[in-house]
């Protein structure tokens, strides 16, 4: 008999499971480490002959990465960087600024009030204020240009390019309040009732008013930011000033805003004469009436923007 029969088999001890995970490193993970225990790779830095860290900067950390969020920096190799720059910002759409500045309901009152002009003509079979149209389309003019300033400026364009935007803005300006002044055209016409055309010419009225109070408040914003808040407000009092001069121009002597181009001579001597004393009382008057109408009419339209959320 060999040597490995004659030995009786003994008892085998039971393995345990939880030991054999613990030292065991396919059965389970073995104990966490200490602090004392983990062994941190060692930073070895260049240095010079005289023992010193080469380099102008003897901080073993290395600097955070741009792009990944660490400095609050764009990484060069961001979309953006390669597009150069937008006609509005990430994040800002072209219907987004338009809606901002109240385009769709502008659109809304301009349908409305030529809508209007549309069912007098059909019903009384007459052109009686066909004109309105254009007069509102001209009131439209200031604040498209104010729009596409507005588009300007957030491009970050050059400035020539935005003034010479706020020059022809200011230009037609006037054409915006002036439709207030076509209800010098009311009368009983006896074609349609007289309410139906006092609500016509209410709706154009108020169209191009509420025009050029955005056209305004778009420069009072752009303006804010070259000029600050005094001069922003001074702009807008000049501005409202200009337009009740440009209602006089408009009104009394039928002056339009493209004469400057094609009858500068005629125009401007009308101006230069109204310069120049004894001032013209109807002169004076219309435009500080009209005048302070814009201005008071745009400080109100100001205060309802800023009504807090909780009182709406």
């Amino acid at each position: 008999m060999s040597a490995r029969e004659a030995t009786p088999p003994g008892p085998r001890t039971p393995v345990v499971a939880h030991e054999v995970s613990k030292n065991h490193p396919r059965l389970g993970s073995p104990p966490p480490l200490t602090s004392s225990e983990v062994k941190r790779p060692e930073r070895s830095l260049p240095t010079d002959e005289g023992g010193r860290v080469k380099g102008p900067s003897t901080s073993a950390c290395p600097e955070p990465a741009e792009g990944l969020g660490l400095t609050g920096g764009r990484s060069k190799d961001s979309p953006t960087h390669l597009q150069g720059p937008q006609v509005l910002p990430a994040g800002h759409s072209l219907p987004a600024l338009l809606r901002a500045h109240g385009l769709p309901a502008m659109a809304l009152c301009l349908g409305a009030s030529s809508l209007l002009v549309w069912i007098r003509i059909l019903a009384s079979g007459t052109s009686g204020f066909a004109f309105m149209p254009w007069n509102v389309t001209l009131a439209f003019v200031p604040y498209s240009l104010s729009l596409f300033a507005a588009a300007l400026e957030r491009s970050h364009a050059r400035p020539w390019p935005l003034l010479a935007t706020g020059a022809l803005a200011l230009l037609f300006l006037p054409n915006s309040f002036y439709v207030a002044t076509d209800l010098v055209h009311f009368r009983a016409r006896g074609d349609m009732p007289a309410w139906f055309d006092i609500g016509l010419l209410s709706m154009a009225a108020g169209t191009g008013w509420f025009l050029g109070l955005l056209s305004l408040r778009i420069w009072k914003r752009l303006l804010t930011g070259l000029l600050g808040a005094f001069g922003a407000w001074a702009a807008v009092l000049l501005g409202g000033l200009l337009c009740g001069y440009g209602i006089y121009l408009g009104r009394f002597l039928r002056w339009n805003s493209w004469d400057v181009l094609s009858a500068p001579r005629a125009l401007f001597a009308d101006i230069a004469g109204h310069l120049v004393p004894p001032w013209n009382p109807e002169v004076v008057g219309v435009t500080a009436l009209f005048g302070a109408l814009v201005v008071v009419t745009f400080v109100a339209f100001e205060l309802f923007g800023e009504t807090p959320e909780a009182a709406r």
